[in-house]
């Protein structure tokens, strides 16, 4: 089973408990910018017979709008020992899943969400990896920013994810990529494309 694989399980039979950590793991995602936290209150009613309804208060808090960076490892030494079979196709498909998937939320909560930017940095030497690259992008705007409500409303800074990448480049084998194409990248200052930050490093694009 792929989620597995993934991602672990924890299962009980009887006495015995079986628990097996995934090889992905991935942190809580952190909003770029301050968000503007909205209290919103609504009535529900509810059919409880025919030509009868019963009401009922809502209420929740919502986003109008959260550029959300998330950071995740893929963990050779936790699938090598504990036998999960792994492999580099698992992989592809999560990112498949989580680029086409997060366009594809279609409840209430999530409807509108839309991937930006996915990035997958492969290695040449196990047990090695940078760590906490989401930090090293920054959403740079001219307005407050309770008040960002599109993409477009600002442009990612990879200025230091790029000198980060390219410092460890010998420990790098290549580094996959996709980004949506409303968004507007600048480095050093300047507008930049992500193809031309990354010249000289391995970075095959995703066709997804």
């Amino acid at each position: 089973c792929i989620d597995v694989r993934l991602f672990g399980a924890t299962t009980a039979v009887k006495d015995k408990v079986m628990t097996l950590t995934g090889p992905v793991q991935f942190k809580y995602g952190k909003s770029l910018h301050k968000v503007d936290l909205m209290y919103v209150k609504g009535t529900t009613v509810m059919p409880s017979g025919e030509g009868r309804g019963q009401g009922t208060f809502t209420e929740k808090y919502i986003l109008p709008y959260s550029l959300i960076a998330f950071y995740g490892i893929v963990n050779e030494n936790a699938a090598i020992n504990q036998n999960i079979p792994l492999t580099d196709e698992d992989v592809d498909l999560m990112l498949e899943g989580m680029w086409n998937g997060t366009k594809n939320l279609m409840s209430g909560s999530k409807i509108g969400h839309m991937p930006r930017l996915l990035i997958e940095v492969v290695y040449q030497e196990n047990n090695y990896q940078i760590g906490e690259l989401e930090k090293r992008i920054k959403f740079v705007h001219e307005m407050e920013d309770e008040e960002i409500r599109d993409i477009q409303d600002g442009k990612l800074d990879i200025t230091e994810l790029v000198a980060v990448l390219k410092q460890n480049q010998e420990k790098i084998k290549l580094i996959k990529y996709i980004y949506d194409d409303r968004v507007t990248f600048t480095c050093n200052g300047e507008e930049c494309t992500l193809e031309k930050a990354l010249k000289g490093l391995n970075i095959p694009k995703l066709q997804y």
